[in-house]
């Protein structure tokens, strides 16, 4: 999970490891659902993994995508009525602080074009 798109010729920092689960499905009609996905590609990760030294830094999407009309439903599932995160601490532990722990199971949404294998 980066902060700028992976394809980017400026350098991203790496914020964190996560595993794609699905497609964030956007609230538009029917018709407009495949443009949208192919211009804006959001996707649900799970198990999400802090990178060490990375808690401090901005959560990317947490105005973006979880303020828009066409994904603020998914704050409600991901986060129970309270606000998404702003940081990246609020999403999961860093990978230095050990196991498991620093694993979350809770969904997010991320920018497709943000991530790298």
């Amino acid at each position: 999970m980066w902060d700028r798109p992976s394809n980017s010729s400026q350098k991203g920092r790496l914020l964190g490891t996560a595993v794609i689960w699905r497609w964030a499905i956007p609230a538009v009609l029917m018709e407009h659902a495949a443009r949208s996905q192919q211009e804006v590609p959001v996707v649900e990760v799970v198990a999400v993994c802090v990178e060490e030294g990375c808690s401090g830094e901005r959560y990317p999407f947490c105005a973006l995508l979880y303020q828009s009309t066409m994904y603020e439903r998914y704050s409600a599932m991901h986060f129970h009525g309270r606000p998404a995160p702003t940081h990246m601490a609020g999403l999961g532990g860093e990978k230095g602080n050990g196991g498991d722990e620093a694993v979350t199971r809770r969904a997010i949404l991320w920018d497709y074009r943000y991530l790298s294998e």
